[in-house]
């Protein structure tokens, strides 16, 4: 029976030997038998898209060739996904909680292919709503200086705990975060473990000892699962421990939360207070009744539930200051799952650099940035990606995002156009005196002087389609106009202006790259562009009016 447990019982503790450090265990195949410098391998678990895949290509932009690759599992389809950057791998049947290791170790697997190895190749499992939050030269250096593995464990009370057994001894199942990074030797023993073992046998066996019941095992089980019971069935704490996850009894949390530790090195029995560690950051030394997380925490994420972050934990810590931040907010829909990041700042993104972590997730794909005229993609790319100062807060980087035909209080038609970069133009229909020009900037607010010598400024409102005015006049978008109407982040972080004149013609404005400006016709909920490299593409708006879905398959989200 394949085994990967070495354990050695000592008065105190136990010592726990994932992997033999050697040639045999870093070398898979022939193509792989060249000696090569270390790699980090980026794997991504994604559902049928990579929302910040354009923040992520800022970030490999400064990374030197060869010195990593990204490989991407989607439960879905993802056609969206730039396949120039990231290898998209075959899905396999995942199911939340009971199995997701299955995608883990195939993008592991994938990654062994690769050709060459080194001892500090690193493997760094992360999901769709994952960011960067240093530097691809701090990350690389982090990463690779050493062999070893980084595992994230939660606290003593998250942890797996069965009965004690006939002789009185209890073991227990670490608990550790999902998004782990595996040193070389522990890849491939994930990688070979994957598929070892014929676990449907072991599942009948199961079955027949009562472990796991008929109408239990009906609800779906986990091939994988079944590996792990046959790989450990002579380990009574690690059978329990499968056992448990299989039919979601005893064991609080999800099969990824266990598998790779407990795989790699077993249940630990509860005859000490420490246990020692090899082959493990930050872990020297494991306290088995420790309220606070151990190990080497690369993502940060944010726990509203009690007990999932150490009192005294880096978490803690870095969140408590996050949420004293301006503009920073968390959205909580469970106790049992990480909170949301839906809104952050400068400051916060200085906060995230400075601290432990190397990622930070789960950023929503609408995430709002609330300083300068910046998005968050150029914003990481000046505060973390490449330091400097950036562009100045008071300078636009788009057309007035109040672009188009409205009416004014006498519903009288008026044009408000941006003349260049900083500059508006507004043209009355019906009186000269209405005729007006100012200036701008990237929150909506615009500066106006009349040809009658009023100064006077407003603000747009995205969702209400007005203009209200210092005096408390308002202006209403026309009615006829595109629903889309506004500013957008295009797949690539840039803003983007949409602007239509009714009844049918519509313009797509994106200062950053000419060959994406584009002219087209729409209806109220969407339109068609020919843009200027060629491309022709349709649009539709979502019934919230966030996102813009193309027949490519890219999304855009309102700024």
């Amino acid at each position: 029976m394949f085994r990967l447990l070495c354990l050695g019982v000592a008065v105190f503790g136990a010592v726990l030997r994932g992997f033999t450090d050697n040639v045999e265990d870093l070398v898979v195949g022939k193509a792989n038998s060249t000696l090569r410098s270390p790699k980090v391998f980026l794997l991504f678990m994604t559902l049928d898209s990579m929302p910040h895949q354009n923040i992520w290509r800022r970030w490999l932009d400064r990374a030197p060739v060869g010195q990593y690759k990204a490989y991407v599992h989607c439960k879905n389809s993802c056609p969206s996904i730039d396949q120039g950057i990231f290898n998209v791998i075959a899905t396999v049947p995942t199911t939340y909680c009971l199995d997701l290791v299955t995608a883990m170790n195939s993008l592991v697997s994938a990654a062994l292919q690769d050709p060459g190895y080194h001892a500090h190749d690193k493997f760094v499992f992360l999901s769709e709503s994952h960011l960067p939050v240093k530097s691809f030269n701090v990350v690389y250096s982090q990463l690779t200086q050493n062999g070893n593995s980084d595992f994230c464990m939660f606290p003593r009370q998250e942890w797996h705990s069965h009965p004690p057994n006939v002789r009185g001894i209890t073991f227990l199942g670490v608990k550790h975060h999902q998004w782990i990074v595996l040193s070389r030797g522990h890849a491939l023993r994930s990688s070979r473990l994957q598929g070892q073992v014929d676990g449907y046998s072991v599942r009948n066996a199961l079955l027949q000892q009562n472990i796991i019941s008929v109408k239990e095992n009906s609800t779906g089980r986990s091939p994988l699962l079944d590996a792990a019971l046959a790989a450990f069935a002579g380990d009574q704490g690690a059978t329990n421990l499968w056992a448990g996850l299989a039919r979601k009894r005893w064991t609080n949390g999800c099969l990824d939360e266990f598998w790779h530790f407990n795989a790699l090195y077993g249940t630990v029995a509860n005859t000490g207070n420490v246990v020692t560690l090899n082959g493990v950051n930050g872990l020297p030394e494991m306290y088995l009744d420790s309220n606070e997380n151990q190990g080497s925490c690369k993502t940060f994420v944010h726990w509203t539930k009690w007990g999932a972050t150490g009192p005294s934990s880096e978490f803690a810590k870095v969140g408590a200051q996050l949420e004293g931040t301006d503009e920073f907010a968390f959205s909580t829909t469970s106790v049992d799952r990480p909170g949301t990041v839906v809104s952050m700042s400068e400051k916060s993104l200085e906060v995230l650099r400075d601290s432990q972590f190397l990622f930070v997730r789960k950023v929503t794909p609408a995430v709002r940035y609330h300083d300068n005229c910046e998005t968050l993609s150029m914003a990481l790319d000046r505060v973390i990606f490449k330091g400097g100062s950036g562009i100045t807060p008071t300078e636009p980087r788009f057309n007035f995002m109040g672009d188009g035909p409205w009416v004014d209080n006498f519903n009288a038609a008026v044009d408000i156009e941006t003349l260049s970069t900083g500059r508006v133009r507004v043209t009355h229909s019906a009186v000269s005196a209405g005729n007006a020009e100012g200036s701008y900037d990237c929150t909506g607010r615009i500066w106006l002087k009349f040809a009658n010598g009023v100064a006077t400024s407003a603000v747009y409102n995205e969702m209400a389609k007005t203009l209200v005015f210092d005096n408390g006049v308002v202006w209403s978008k026309n009615p006829a106009c595109f629903r889309g109407d506004g500013l957008w982040l295009d797949s690539m972080g840039t803003r983007v202006t949409v602007s239509s004149q009714p009844p049918h013609r519509v313009t797509v404005v994106n200062l950053a790259s000419s060959d994406w400006k584009g002219v087209g016709s729409f209806s109220e909920r969407t339109m068609d562009i020919k843009f200027a490299n060629g491309v022709q593409l349709s649009c539709t708006v979502s019934p919230d009016g966030q996102q813009l879905h193309w027949s490519n398959g890219v999304q855009w989200y309102r700024v």
